[in-house]
């Protein structure tokens, strides 16, 4: 068995079972908490609170705007063009099939091609501005950086591989497994989490706030 096969499978189930299991276990210490048991007596309606809480942190504010609108527009790019490459690739379909028994048709290939060129160009962006805000330097840290690059890798070795710079194509289809496997692996342990944990923790806040007569 090479290096190929083994990402192909073994390390593709054990990457996907940390990943799952890891997340698991984040949503219910989240869940645990005492402020989330709480699930009557609100002072405000917990609907319109947690539609706040996602808004709040989804769309830009007057002062995010004044201040550096780039950065903010980077990140909204960069996320959503992660996701189009994620659920647009025709491959990638395959492998929710083989775990979830769904699939579906992907994107044209020139769509998929300019969506990652974009996430990347706004990956860039939140690089040089991790490493050139001050505030950043000073709120920020290594770890934070090297979760952006682990978040581009996949992107990157995909983009490589379907464009022909990654020889043989052996090379390049175990290279990008490998940094998928990365990712998934990292994204329970560090703040990558937030990929799936904002839904949870928005909820939490926004049930709270209700709870509490308050404005998110």
């Amino acid at each position: 068995m090479d290096l190929l096969d083994l990402a192909q499978g073994p390390f593709l189930d054990g990457a996907v079972i940390i990943f799952l299991v890891g997340m698991a276990i984040r949503v219910l210490r989240i869940l645990a908490r005492p402020r989330v048991r709480v699930i009557e007596g609100y002072a405000r309606p917990p609907a319109a609170s947690v539609l706040r809480s996602f808004l709040l942190w989804l769309l830009p504010t007057r002062r995010v705007w004044r201040r550096n609108p780039l950065v903010p527009i980077a990140g909204w790019v960069f996320h959503l063009g992660f996701f189009v490459t994620l659920f647009g690739t025709s491959g990638h379909a395959l492998i929710w099939d083989h775990f979830f028994g769904v699939s579906w048709t992907g994107l044209p290939a020139g769509v998929l091609t300019w969506s990652a060129v974009i996430t990347l160009a706004a990956l860039v962006v939140l690089v040089v501005n991790h490493l050139v805000n001050p505030a950043m330097r000073v709120l920020g840290s290594p770890r934070q950086l090297v979760s952006h690059l682990i978040g581009g890798l996949p992107v990157v070795t995909g983009l490589a591989l379907t464009q022909g710079w990654l020889q043989p194509f052996t090379l390049g289809m175990t290279v990008h497994i490998l940094s998928a496997e990365l990712l998934l692996v990292c994204i329970p342990l560090s703040r990558l989490s937030h990929i799936l944990l904002f839904f949870v923790t928005r909820t939490a806040w926004g049930l709270e706030a209700a709870r509490r007569g308050v404005r998110p």
